[in-house]
């Protein structure tokens, strides 16, 4: 992060958006248009916290299915315990989740994720990147912030940073986009979806893409010093 990198080099620091951030103009969303609406759900938690909030997942995507009509799918990231474990407890104890496979990839593929975060009404989210995914394509987006050693300060300082970039010179309420825990957020969802669709809706407009325009040339700058140095 730029506050550790300060603390240990003097050098000038270039602050550039994150590699999945822009994808390469060739790789195409994966087609995953279905008849209902869906909301996709990534989480990687133990498997023992899911047992205890297992009646939590269940109240949530059967709440979303009578009140909005939205099917919920879960998207793992990873294999095993990375999603994989984790989306097969779920849709075994919950029969209306349904659960996107891996197959025989070791990680999801982009084209597959894309596909799945492009054509989403929402998205529900622990990792990072998926959240970088929600925002790059304009679908509104809760992350859970998971701790990592003790506290949610990595989670958050990774994803303000790239709300920053983004929304910059706009105001941006960050309570629209985090949430502390699964309760806290399934309530929020369940209970003000369509408001924070609009809120979030009204970022995504002229001032984002002229500051997506900038990040990009920031980027492209980066890339070609770092090709001229070579």
């Amino acid at each position: 992060s730029p506050l550790w990198f300060k603390t240990v080099s003097e050098k000038e620091l270039y602050i550039i958006p994150d590699d999945l951030y822009f994808l390469n103009k060739f790789i195409m969303p994966a087609n995953y248009e279905r008849k209902n609406k869906y909301i996709v759900l990534e989480v990687y938690y133990s498997i023992n916290e899911l047992e205890k909030n297992i009646d939590l997942y269940r109240r949530f995507i059967r709440n979303i299915k009578e009140k909005y009509l939205f099917d919920v799918v879960f998207l793992p990231f990873d294999k095993q315990y990375g999603g994989e474990k984790q989306g097969e407890f779920l849709s075994k104890n919950i029969s209306e989740l349904e659960y996107f496979s891996i197959k025989n990839d070791r990680f999801i593929k982009i084209e597959d994720t894309l596909g799945l975060v492009k054509n989403a009404s929402f998205i529900i989210c622990n990792r990072y990147h998926l959240f970088v995914f929600a925002v790059a394509n304009n679908i509104p987006v809760i992350q859970i912030l998971k701790d990592v050693l003790g506290n949610k300060t990595y989670y958050y300082t990774k994803s303000k940073g790239i709300l920053n970039q983004v929304f910059k010179d706009q105001y941006c309420d960050e309570e629209l986009f985090f949430s502390l825990s699964v309760k806290d957020c399934f309530d929020n969802v369940v209970n003000n979806l369509e408001e924070i669709t609009v809120n979030q809706n009204k970022l995504f407009n002229g001032q984002k893409n002229k500051n997506e325009k900038i990040m990009l040339k920031k980027r492209n700058e980066f890339l070609n010093m770092i090709r001229n140095n070579e």
